[in-house]
C-alpha cells in the first residue's frame, strides 16, 4: 500500500481550499438570490401588483434564447436583466426552464459544466455541429470509449484522439480519469495492469 506524500498533504490541502470556495460562492449566490426574491416582494406590497404588460418568465426565456449561435445561463440572465430591468430574473428558475427546454429536445447541451466552465447549450436546428461526446460526462465518455481493456494513459489518448472537447490539461484529465476509474460503484474494474467496465 502506497504511504502519503508531501505533495499528497498538499493536494487534499488544496482540494479542501477548493471546497472551502465552492461553498462560499454558493452561498453568496443564494443570498444574492434570496435578497432579490425579498426586493420583489417588497415591491409587490408596497406597488400593489406586478403590472400586467410582464410576459411569464418562460416566454421571456424564449425570446432571450440566441437562434443560431451557443449561449450559458448567465448569458440568458443578462438578456433578461438587460430586457426588463425591473423584473428580478433568478437564475434557478432559469436554469430549471432550460432543462425542461433540453428534455422536450428544443435545446441541445453542447457543453456540462466543469469546474468554473458554464454548460453551453443551443438551440435544436442552429447551425452548430454535433460535437463528439456532446452533452456527456466524462465517466459516460470513458464506458463509451473503454471497449477494450487499457491502462489510466491509453484511455485519456482515445477520449481525446475521440474528439472529447475540455478546458483542462492532458495531466489535469489524466488525474480525473484517474479518480473516476477508482470511484466505488462506477462500473470500472481492474485487470491486471489495465481497466475495463464491467
Amino acid at each position: 500500500m502506497r504511504t502519503p506524500t508531501d505533495a499528497d498533504h498538499f493536494n487534499a490541502l488544496r482540494l479542501k481550499a477548493r471546497e472551502r470556495r465552492d461553498k462560499a460562492l454558493a452561498t453568496a449566490q443564494s443570498d444574492y438570490e434570496g435578497v432579490l426574491a425579498k426586493i420583489a416582494d417588497l415591491e409587490f406590497d408596497l406597488l400593489g401588483g406586478r403590472p400586467s404588460r410582464r410576459e411569464p418568465l418562460s416566454a421571456s426565456v424564449q425570446a432571450a434564447i440566441p437562434s443560431d449561435e451557443p449561449f450559458t445561463i448567465a448569458d440568458i440572465v443578462a438578456r433578461l436583466e438587460g430586457l426588463e430591468p425591473g423584473r428580478v430574473v433568478r437564475r434557478k428558475s432559469v436554469c430549471n426552464y432550460i432543462a425542461t427546454l433540453t428534455e422536450r429536445g428544443l435545446i441541445r447541451r453542447l457543453d456540462r459544466h466543469r469546474g468554473h466552465a458554464p454548460s453551453v447549450y443551443v438551440r435544436v436546428g442552429a447551425n452548430v455541429p454535433v460535437r463528439p461526446f456532446e452533452g456527456m460526462t466524462l465517466a459516460a465518455v470513458m464506458r463509451e470509449v473503454l471497449v477494450q481493456p487499457m491502462n489510466q494513459t491509453e484511455l485519456v489518448v482515445c477520449i481525446l484522439e475521440g474528439g472529447y472537447h475540455t478546458t483542462a490539461s492532458k495531466k489535469a484529465l489524466r488525474k480525473q480519469v484517474g479518480e473516476a476509474l477508482a470511484m466505488p460503484g462506477s462500473g470500472f474494474r481492474r485487470e491486471g495492469g489495465k481497466w475495463a467496465c464491467g
